[in-house]
């Protein structure tokens, strides 16, 4: 459980618009970072939603090789999209930073004038909550299950646990030897 740019895509009160599909869409984000540097790689970590006005643009004499350098310094970084707020310095996403956005597969979206970054900020730390309440709320409800079960043995855990993940699990020794499986039967899965 994460938070996407898609999901914020999807959110009518932000009205988001994908400029430039990056295949960053579905990737986590863990944060948003918003920066003015021209280059703003040492001030980003890995899988930040990064937000820009663009006034390093605007203030750049070539506005393409500043426009390549903040793109490569963000998907550096290891961040997958960009976010660009239209106003006060640009009407809409500029022509140099979509170019440079796509030679680096950075997914971009714009962000309308009247939308505050801090509201983008807000919404991802909303989402992010939930996710982690939802997360907690799982592991709790699976460390009961196989508290529950435990006095059955360990492949009743280990069976418990493969239902609730809907996954294969197997218990192995310290040789490596599958002690203990679930499903119990299926004695393909370990391929």
């Amino acid at each position: 459980m994460h938070v996407t740019a898609a999901q914020l895509l999807a959110d009518p009160r932000l009205q988001l618009t994908l400029v430039h599909d990056g295949a960053g869409l579905d990737r986590p984000l863990d944060g948003v970072a918003v920066t003015e540097q021209p280059a703003p790689g040492r001030w980003l970590t890995a899988d930040d939603l990064v937000l820009t006005s663009g006034m390093w643009l605007a203030e750049a004499g070539d506005q393409r090789a500043a426009a390549a350098t903040w793109a490569a310094e963000v998907k550096d970084a290891g961040s997958a999209v960009a976010g660009f707020g239209c106003a006060p310095w640009f009407p809409e996403v500029p022509a140099p930073l979509l170019d440079a956005a796509t030679r680096t597969g950075l997914t971009l979206v714009s962000v309308p004038p009247c939308l505050p970054f801090v509201a983008v900020s807000r919404r991802v730390s909303e989402l992010l909550a939930t996710a982690r309440t939802r997360q907690t709320a799982l592991a709790t409800r699976i460390q009961q299950r196989l508290a529950s079960v435990a006095r059955q043995g360990r492949q009743a855990v280990i069976e418990s646990l493969g239902s609730e993940l809907g996954a294969y699990v197997a218990l192995v020794d310290r040789a490596e030897t599958v002690v203990a499986a679930s499903p119990a039967s299926d004695g393909d899965w370990a391929r």
